[in-house]
């Protein structure tokens, strides 16, 4: 081991490198055939690595040929360790190498095919050296002096593959997996912050009536009255039969006061709605849609007011009528004209 590690580091001392952050750094060696070194396995390295640069999430290709850089920077890190008194190196930062790329054609002789296997391990950090092994290529002597042909099965080989610094080497199927987890993760708690703000926002307005208070009082107390109570007031008609809008040009003109001035109050939209709807105008489902958005956050809200409950059904009632084509019919009004 000691020997694999010593030979690791005296090989990395003479390549420099190019960088970035969202990548890890591969060094990759000239490919053998049999365990043995070959004059072609120059040009299979540097194909790989022209592959490797192109593949979807593609690693830090490290750069071979600057040697000088290198060495000048590694060293500055030695003396920068020395003087630190720090004993251990974990990481070659001045390099950037995490993984270094081995491979290898194996050749039978009762085959007649070159069977590429390339691994690569890992030379810094807490998993040094372990081995990431990729799928083994099969090439016929005729596809490896096509080059075109050997960059191709490469290319559709590594471009499976992301090369990340969170998940190193790792499948693209398997990262799409954690980044959809991730994401979920990241909207559950949007949700959740919506869900806090929502009650915050929303936790008054949970307990008022359609007049917009609480509680109605007699007569004989004064005070209690808001500008909101007043205007939701001049728009409805209580009788014993029940409460209704009035269905008229004014009713509109207040109800779009109420909902500029009280954007979060539900039943300025649901209104709005019902008395469209009763005059046969289209654009009814706009503030119906409006006020169930309010009300799906209120009914939640413990000891809400139950008219939050009535008003809800009854839109979305009238929202999945609409949806089957069906028609409307109301019954007796004495608001309506």
């Amino acid at each position: 081991m000691n020997k694999i590690i010593i030979l690791l580091f005296l090989f990395i001392c003479h390549i420099p490198i190019m960088y970035a952050q969202n990548a890890i750094g591969i060094l990759c060696t000239d490919f053998k055939i049999n365990n043995e070194n070959t004059p072609e396995g120059t040009g299979f390295r540097r194909s790989t690595e022209s592959v490797l640069s192109n593949i979807k999430n593609p690693p830090i290709i490290i750069d071979r040929d600057n040697l000088q850089d290198l060495i000048i920077k590694i060293q500055d890190e030695i003396n920068l360790n020395k003087d630190l008194n720090i004993s251990q190196v974990k990481e070659l930062k001045a390099a950037k190498v995490d993984y270094v790329m081995y491979a290898n054609f194996d050749k039978k002789l009762t085959s007649i095919n070159y069977d590429l296997q390339i691994q690569c391990i890992r030379i810094s950090g807490e998993n040094a050296f372990s081995i990431k092994a990729f799928p083994i290529i099969s090439f016929t002597e005729k596809e490896l002096t096509n080059s075109e042909i050997f960059r191709k099965k490469l290319f559709e080989m590594f471009n499976n593959y992301a090369f990340t610094p969170d998940f190193d080497i790792i499948e693209n199927k398997q990262l799409e997996e954690i980044k959809q987890r991730l994401d979920k993760k990241d909207q559950e708690i949007k949700n959740l912050n919506q869900n806090v703000t929502d009650l915050k926002n929303y936790s008054h307005v949970a307990m008022l009536n359609l007049k917009g208070v609480e509680l109605e009082y007699g007569y004989d107390f004064t005070g209690w009255k808001t500008e909101l109570y007043n205007l939701m007031e001049s728009v409805l008609i209580t009788n014993n039969v029940g409460t209704y809008f009035k269905v008229d040009e004014s009713s509109l003109k207040i109800l779009d006061e109420v909902i500029l001035k009280y954007p979060n109050f539900p039943f300025g939209y649901s209104g709005m709605a019902l008395i469209l709807l009763q005059l046969g105008k289209p654009n009814w489902k706009e503030y119906a849609n409006k006020a169930l958005k309010i009300l799906q956050v209120t009914i939640a809200i413990e000891g809400h007011n139950i008219i939050h409950d009535k008003v809800f059904q009854q839109l979305t009632m009238y929202l999945e009528l609409d949806k089957k084509g069906m028609k409307f019919k109301f019954g007796d009004n004495p608001s309506k004209n």
